[in-house]
C-alpha cells in the first residue's frame, strides 16, 4: 500500500510515527496480525463488486497473485499451516454461487503451496450483512455464527484470507473459535482494508 501501516491489523496510519491504528490501540484482537494488499476506495469497492457479484472469479487469482508479490514476506514468515477462507452461509452460497474468499484462497495456496483447508469452518448462522453495523453490533451480530473442526485446526498455525478488513469483527470471532478448537496461532490477509478511523461503506455480503 505504499504507506505507514497498523502494526496489527495492516491499515494505513492517520499519525505518522504511530505502531497502531485508533482501534487496535484500545481493542484486544484474537488474531496476530492481519495484512492487506489495497485500500477500500472507489477504485476497490468496484473491483470487488465484480468480484462477488458480476461473476468475475478470475479478479481472484489475480489478487492472489499481487499478494505473492507485495505480500510474499509477510505470508512465508507465519509459517502457516493450512490456509482458509471466511465462509459464507449456505442460503447466500446457493445464491451466490460461489465464496469470493474461497477463490482467493485456493489461487493463494496454489501459488504459496501452503495446504487450502477448504471444509474446516461452517457458517452455521445467517449473520445481518455487517453493513451499517457499529463495532460492538458487528460482534453481537458473529456471535455463535461459525463452527470449526477441531482436528483441522488443533496445534496449527492458520493464515485465515477474506475479502475486506473493516475492524475486525470477522477475523475476531474465527479466530477465537479457532483458538479454543486448539488453533496455535490465527493470521489474517485481506484483499482491501478502510483506513484509520473510518467506517467505509461496505459491500453487503
Amino acid at each position: 500500500m505504499g504507506e505507514e501501516y497498523c502494526l496489527k491489523c495492516g491499515k494505513p496510519l492517520r499519525k505518522k510515527g504511530a505502531e497502531y491504528c485508533n482501534d487496535c490501540s484500545r481493542i484486544r484482537h484474537l488474531f496476530v496480525q492481519n495484512r492487506a494488499l489495497f485500500f477500500y476506495d472507489d477504485r476497490m469497492k468496484r473491483s470487488l463488486y465484480r468480484l462477488k457479484y458480476a461473476g468475475r472469479r478470475e479478479y481472484a487469482d489475480t489478487f492472489a497473485r499481487l499478494a505473492t508479490e507485495h505480500l510474499g514476506a509477510y505470508i512465508k514468515g507465519i509459517k502457516a499451516d493450512c490456509i482458509m477462507a471466511v465462509p459464507l452461509h449456505k442460503s447466500r452460497l446457493r445464491k451466490r454461487g460461489y465464496n469470493q474468499a474461497a477463490l482467493f484462497a485456493k489461487s493463494l495456496s496454489a501459488r504459496t503451496g501452503i495446504p487450502f483447508s477448504g471444509s474446516s469452518i461452517k457458517r452455521v448462522r445467517a449473520t445481518l450483512p455487517q453493513k451499517g453495523l457499529n463495532p460492538a453490533q458487528r460482534q453481537e451480530n458473529l456471535k455463535k455464527a461459525f463452527i470449526i473442526r477441531q482436528n483441522d485446526v488443533e496445534s496449527k498455525i492458520v493464515l485465515l484470507v477474506d475479502d475486506i478488513y473493516t475492524t475486525g469483527s470477522t477475523l475476531d470471532a474465527l479466530a477465537g473459535e479457532m483458538t479454543e478448537a486448539g488453533a496455535k496461532k490465527v493470521y489474517g490477509l485481506t484483499i482491501a482494508i478502510g483506513r484509520d478511523g473510518g467506517r467505509e461503506e461496505l459491500l453487503s455480503d
